[in-house]
């Protein structure tokens, strides 16, 4: 319950819907507080579900082995994906990637500034430390009217 030695945790975003966590945690003072966070949805009266979509290759085959996937929406973060199974597809040269429930628009509903801006943080397990790389994506992913693809990467 609200007040004294409780509260309530939710989670929302710009296109998304507030989600409340499965249990709202009470717990006594200096306790560590547990709850379940599910994820958050894309508010279907401000946009539609999209996704962006692409491949990835490395130049020289398993020069990374571990990587997220960062996707941002003015300025903000709004989801991370792991890389490691691109990464490790194709002999390790690469593969594709989905990252989905993005908030974007439709032909007959557009949403205005549905830009989105992607990079990579990829290492080798070997050596994080000094094979960390941060690579850009080229462009930037329109979802203003629709599910974006073809964004693609090299990394070399």
């Amino acid at each position: 319950m609200q007040g004294a030695g409780g509260f309530l945790v939710f989670a929302g975003a710009l296109g998304y819907t507030r989600t409340e966590a499965t249990s709202d945690p009470l717990t006594p003072p200096g306790a560590p507080a547990l709850f379940t966070m599910p994820g958050l949805s894309v508010d279907a009266t401000v946009a539609t579900a999209d996704s962006i979509s692409g491949s990835i290759l490395q130049t020289t085959a398993n020069k990374y082995d571990k990587g997220e996937l960062v996707v941002v929406w003015m300025g903000t973060i709004v989801t991370t994906q792991p890389l490691d199974a691109v990464l490790a597809a194709n002999s390790g040269t690469g593969g594709t990637y989905t990252v989905a429930n993005l908030p974007g628009g439709a032909a007959a509903k557009p949403l205005p500034g549905a830009f989105y801006y992607m990079y990579a943080r990829v290492w080798n397990s070997a050596d994080p430390v000094l094979s960390l790389r941060r690579i850009d994506f080229d462009g930037f992913a329109d979802l203003r009217t629709g599910s974006a693809t073809g964004m693609n990467a090299t990394f070399n």
